[in-house]
């Protein structure tokens, strides 16, 4: 077989076109600095066709573009191989996913998009029902939904009751999915869930579930509350922790990787949505962030232990704070603390805060118990993460920096130091994942000069602090998608 790959980009010289498919190799020494890319790439797909028993060259134009070609021998198959999971027609399904996690939705989408049926998704519940009732009355309603069972607010069960509470539209069918290891038959006992998948989800287990919940396999009916583990089951959940933290990279990396540790991990932006969650859920450990908008993580925590004078239980609480805040430490203490984690957060030593609590009493710690963390090279602390984790958080901090930098610029025009305070300390809790050592000390400077209210020289300090976060940015835009993935 022939394939061609044609781009309209800015051409090859001829005598570099041969040298491209040679190790760490491109057309132009800039091309790595203006388009990104290490020259791999050609070099791997060149070293896959030879294995294949085929050819690869490119023709090209200068300021035209190019075209890669190449050819490669495939064995004839005599029967169709492409229904691994039964075969059952689900061509034309219309179907909505819901999940809060924009990952997982997307990923849904492209798979079941590959099957022919007909996605649409929705990021929470509410959203969900919505489409639903809004389908069914133009005539043209969901075949099939798959939900995520924890999500905030109206998790998957309370969509699945409010559904067939519902006539319009109570007798669709509904596939749960879950991140968490546990028993949930008691909790969807009476709703006609028709399947259970563990995440993370495999292809095929997904599409046997569909077909078998809308009935598109011979001989077999809608099937309710099978539970399908996709992986060998891990231990079940560890610890029940909420995390409180107004900082979105922050969020991502304590969820990613207290999970990846196979605890339960319940997220809140504030510390008034921290005193909430206690006073109605029981959590076995509380990560507080300190400096939040509005009620703040030392207010938060004095709170619970007040509400803690009136009952039996104390529920360890661990700070989360720069260390580079003078008097952090002891403040943190003092309200009545437990534990204490700097930024940017660092897996060993969130390891090592939360064994301190939970395998005994909590000890009295002191301002110097914990060791101030190693120096780090560029993107050092994103290394110990996932690569898909690295990606987010690079997508987020790509999306938010220019945010939280305009709102800077907006609270110093205004004069609100509160403002510069807030602003410049989430900025500093993100930049130092990506290696910006002089951007978060101008950060901490800022968000210093705010908690002073004095303003006077803050101007000076954001263009600093701005001329190296567009540094990072840039970098990351450029080559730091090659260097996260490595």
């Amino acid at each position: 077989m022939h394939f061609a790959v044609s781009d309209t980009g800015i051409g090859i010289l001829a005598d570099r076109r041969k040298s491209i498919f040679e190790s760490f190799s491109q057309a132009d020494g800039a091309t790595t600095r203006n388009y990104g890319g290490t020259g791999l790439g050609l070099t791997i797909s060149a070293s896959l066709v030879r294995i294949m028993g085929g050819d690869i060259w490119v023709e090209s134009e200068i300021g035209k573009g190019s075209t890669f070609q190449f050819t490669a021998v495939f064995p004839r198959v005599e029967q169709d191989s492409r229904d691994h999971a039964g075969t059952g027609n689900i061509a034309g399904v219309s179907t909505l996913v819901v999940d809060d996690n924009q990952t997982n939705r997307d990923i849904l989408e492209r798979v079941l998009s590959g099957w022919q049926m007909r996605p649409q998704v929705a990021a929470n519940a509410t959203d969900a029902l919505d489409r639903l009732v809004s389908a069914n009355r133009r005539g043209t309603p969901y075949e099939l939904l798959i939900t995520d069972l924890q999500m905030p607010g109206m998790d998957g069960f309370d969509l699945v009751r409010c559904i067939r509470n519902l006539p319009e539209i109570a007798d669709i069918p509904v596939i749960m999915l879950t991140s968490v290891d546990r028993n949930t038959a008691s909790s969807d006992e009476g709703l006609g869930i028709a399947g259970r998948l563990t995440k993370p989800v495999r292809q095929s287990d997904l599409r046997e579930r569909v077909m078998e919940a809308i009935g598109a396999i011979p001989g077999h009916e809608p099937v309710e509350a099978q539970t399908v583990m996709l992986e060998p089951p891990g231990p079940a959940p560890m610890l029940k922790i909420l995390a409180a933290e107004d900082n979105e990279i922050n969020q991502m990396v304590i969820k990613s990787t207290l999970e990846s540790w196979d605890h339960e991990v319940t997220v809140v932006p504030g510390g008034q949505e921290a005193i909430d969650a206690v006073a109605t859920s029981h959590y076995d450990v509380v990560l507080m962030d300190v400096h939040m908008p509005g009620v703040d993580g030392l207010d938060a925590s004095r709170a619970i232990r007040h509400r803690e004078k009136t009952t039996d239980q104390r529920i360890p609480i661990i700070a989360i704070t720069a260390n580079a805040m003078h008097g952090d430490k002891e403040r943190c203490i003092a309200t009545g603390m437990d534990g204490y984690v700097s930024k940017p957060i660092r897996p060993d030593e969130l390891k090592a805060a939360l064994a301190k609590i939970t395998v005994g009493p909590p000890e009295d710690p002191t301002p110097d118990s914990t060791p101030d963390p190693a120096p780090e090279p560029s993107f050092g602390k994103l290394l110990d993460l996932s690569a898909p984790m690295r990606g987010q958080m690079v997508e987020v901090f790509l999306r938010t920096a220019p945010r939280y930098m305009n709102e800077l610029v907006e609270a110093m025009d205004s004069g609100n130091a509160e403002g510069v305070m807030f602003a410049a300390h989430t900025l500093k809790g993100s930049v130092g994942y990506f290696g910006a050592d002089r951007a978060s000390e101008l950060a901490l400077e800022l968000e210093t000069k705010g908690r002073e209210n004095d303003l006077v020289s803050a101007p000076i300090l954001f263009a600093q602090m701005k001329a190296e976060i567009d540094r990072v940015l840039a970098e990351l835009r450029e080559v730091a998608w090659d260097e996260l993935a490595a």
